[in-house]
């Protein structure tokens, strides 16, 4: 029978950049809830550092922490000591998560398989092969390509793809961006390039980006 407040998002529990986590986190700041409920404690956080930052604002207001196995208060010693243990675990398995994951994608990137998100305008990709295949688009793509290969401007090819009625990949009208989004991706060679990110904001020297040649056909 307690009140309370819901606050979901689809987001990784690494880092803060998470709406919803920061907006909770300013109302428990005001001394506004007795409790933070979650699945499990990495839920909240893992990450070592970002986990004590979360720590602190829940200490400082004496709000619990209530998982379905256990109630962490903050004047329990035990309490603070367990969440400080399992804080750097789950750290530590994310991390290895991650590197599996990144080893994985490394092994399809190398075998021509297409693990890159959403396909490039122009692209499909097919179930049973995992390989990128041209669409009905690629005829644009074919456009595009052609028409600075004759020395159009790219504002004369968006305008030309708009009044032609074409839309990008998310439904949208051709803009400058989108147009250079596509004449540097080099998936339209049949090329996949990968190893380019640290991590999702960062990325590594172009010496170390890896090229797999001929992954799939090119538009």
């Amino acid at each position: 029978k307690w009140k309370y407040d819901v606050y979901q998002e689809i987001a990784s529990s690494y880092d803060m950049v998470r709406e919803k986590l920061n907006e909770m986190l300013e109302k428990v700041r005001h001394n506004e809830y007795d409790a933070v409920v979650v699945m499990d404690v990495d839920r909240l956080s893992r990450n070592d550092y970002d986990a004590s930052v979360i720590f602190k604002v829940l200490s400082d207001s004496n709000t619990a922490i209530v998982t379905p196995d256990k109630t962490y208060n903050w004047d329990n010693d035990g309490d603070n000591l367990l969440l400080k243990i399992q804080s750097i675990v789950a750290a530590q398995e994310y991390k290895q998560i991650r590197k599996r994951m990144q080893r994985g994608k490394e092994f399809a990137s190398e075998n021509g398989y297409w693990v890159h998100g959403i396909p490039p305008f122009g692209y499909d990709k097919d179930p049973d092969t995992r390989k990128l295949v041209p669409n009905d688009e690629a005829k644009h793509v074919q456009f595009i390509f052609n028409s600075i290969a004759d020395g159009k401007t790219v504002s004369d090819i968006y305008h030309e793809l708009n009044k032609m009625g074409v839309k990008t990949k998310t439904n949208s009208k051709f803009a400058f961006n989108s147009i250079m989004r596509i004449v540097n991706n080099e998936a339209y060679k049949g090329t996949i390039v990968f190893n380019r990110y640290i991590d999702k904001n960062k990325k590594k020297p172009k010496c170390e980006w890896k090229y797999v040649l001929n992954a799939h056909e090119a538009i």
